[in-house]
């Protein structure tokens, strides 16, 4: 499991240095504007570029195929891309409490809230990435995470011009509580379902 799990750092280690310099560019923004908004954002989008990148890198190189020649269960191949998913979400994640508490304005509670958010809709984006990377492949895959972007983009901007009065701090904290919990729910449902899509498939 171990080395699975080492194989996707390595293989995501090019875009990695790419992501890093996009970090040090918006680290800089942020230090001179003192608006670190944009670093939530940033996080979400890491662990979704470094997950997809892994699993195309596999898909080319039909790693699986060589993977399965060896002593390694199939369920062990799709863990680790869990686990990989939401290491990446998790330092991404600190990694933007450390600069928006160093470099931003926002008090402790607000911290707090944006990094359970943001970690929670993480989640729910590798447990639907994985799945329906498996299912469909990459090609398809980058059309749902794509979706995955822009249908609550539209959301937001729906909602943006609507007369619907934006919920008050408390009443939003009340419902990100209940994040984590849906987030957990359902990514155990999607390593199931992604353990079953990959048992039934040949490489």
């Amino acid at each position: 499991m171990k080395g699975l799990i080492l194989k996707d750092f390595l293989a995501a280690k090019k875009q990695g240095r790419v992501l890093l310099l996009l970090i040090v560019f918006y680290a800089v923004y942020a230090a001179l504007s003192k608006s670190t908004d944009v670093f939530w954002g940033i996080s979400g989008f890491l662990c979704i570029i470094l997950l997809s990148s892994s699993m195309s890198y596999d898909e080319y190189y039909k790693w699986d195929k060589r993977a399965l020649s060896m002593p390694i269960k199939r369920s062990e191949v799709v863990i680790s891309k869990f686990i990989f998913g939401i290491i990446v979400s998790l330092v991404s994640v600190l990694l933007t409490i450390g600069i928006v508490a160093v470099f931003g304005q926002e008090d402790l509670q607000d911290i707090i809230l944006s990094a359970v958010g943001i970690l929670s809709v993480a989640v729910v984006f590798i447990s639907v990435i994985i799945p329906a990377t498996y299912k469909f492949g990459m090609e398809k895959g980058r059309v749902i995470m794509m979706a995955l972007f822009v249908i609550p983009m539209i959301g937001l901007l729906i909602f943006s011009r609507s007369n619907i009065a934006a919920p008050e701090l408390e009443e939003i904290g009340r419902y990100i509580s209940f994040f984590p919990i849906a987030a957990v729910v359902i990514l155990v449902v999607s390593v199931l379902l992604s353990i079953r899509i990959y048992n039934n498939k040949e490489f």
